[in-house]
């Protein structure tokens, strides 16, 4: 009995914690959630025109997009904005892709990611994504010369671009696919 004294008061410890982290989570929740949506909206505003437009949430067809929005201004759909999650060096990264009615990249963001700081990193700046605007794809990640449709791979990051590159693209031919004439 005199051994099982540690384990006893380690097993209440533990369950004490547990209950605890889960109080504090049932009430830390819904505040979460509130945060979540409020990112999730400058985000699509970032990729379209600020204060012009709804974004109305639709299920994606396939599983390749993990959320689409209609960008809907003055009751006529504008642009689609898909998120995509594509394998880069250091896991996911995260894409929000705005797609005009035609099919050409209107705006590239990059979200969550765990790319290398200082280099794969790189994918999150300006002077990269607004390589994808303007253009129909798809893309190829290309070392050197790059001519039309090509994305000149960021030093020492070339996963990182072709993760990017990959979300771009498998929301193009989503758009191709289900939505080009849709509206």
């Amino acid at each position: 009995m005199q051994n099982l004294r540690p384990v006893i008061a380690l097993f209440l410890i533990a369950l004490a914690c547990g209950f605890l982290l889960a109080t504090v989570n049932s009430f830390t929740h819904p505040r979460i959630l509130v945060q979540e949506e409020i990112m999730l909206q400058n985000a699509l505003n970032e990729i379209l025109y600020p204060d012009l437009a709804v974004f109305e949430a639709i299920e994606p067809a396939d599983d390749t997009i993990l959320s689409l929005f209609a960008a809907v201004t003055y009751g006529e759909v504008v642009a689609y904005i898909m998120h995509t999650a594509t394998l880069g060096y250091s896991g996911n990264v995260n894409v929000l892709t705005g797609i005009d009615v035609n099919g050409s990249v209107i705006n590239v963001r990059i979200g969550a990611h765990a790319e290398t700081p200082g280099l794969g990193s790189h994918i999150e700046r300006p002077a990269f994504t607004k390589l994808f605007t303007g253009s129909r794809g798809p893309f190829r990640v290309v070392a050197h010369s790059p001519g039309a449709n090509d994305i000149q791979a960021i030093a020492s990051a070339t996963i990182s671009t072709a993760a990017v590159t990959d979300g771009v693209n498998a929301a193009l031919l989503y758009f191709n696919n289900h939505l080009s004439g849709a509206n």
